[in-house]
C-alpha cells in the first residue's frame, strides 16, 4: 500500500445543529490539516460563500 494517499470525507449539515457547529468544524480542519479541501458550492454562490453572506456552516468556517 506504499504510495497510497489517505482520503477523509467530512460530511456537514450546512447549518449549526447540536455538535455540528462552525467552531467544531474549524477545530476539526485545523486538527487534520488537509492538503486539499473540496467544498460543494455552486459557482454562482461562490462569492457569497467568501463574503459570509451565504449563511451556511461551511461559509462561517471559510471566514475563519
Amino acid at each position: 500500500m506504499e504510495g497510497m494517499k489517505r482520503v477523509l470525507v467530512v460530511r456537514s449539515v450546512h447549518q449549526e445543529i447540536g455538535k455540528a457547529t462552525a467552531r467544531e468544524l474549524h477545530w476539526l480542519l485545523n486538527h487534520i490539516r488537509p492538503n486539499v479541501l473540496f467544498l460543494e458550492c455552486s459557482p454562482v454562490d461562490f462569492p457569497a460563500l467568501l463574503d459570509d453572506s451565504y449563511g451556511t456552516l461551511e461559509s462561517a468556517v471559510v471566514m475563519h
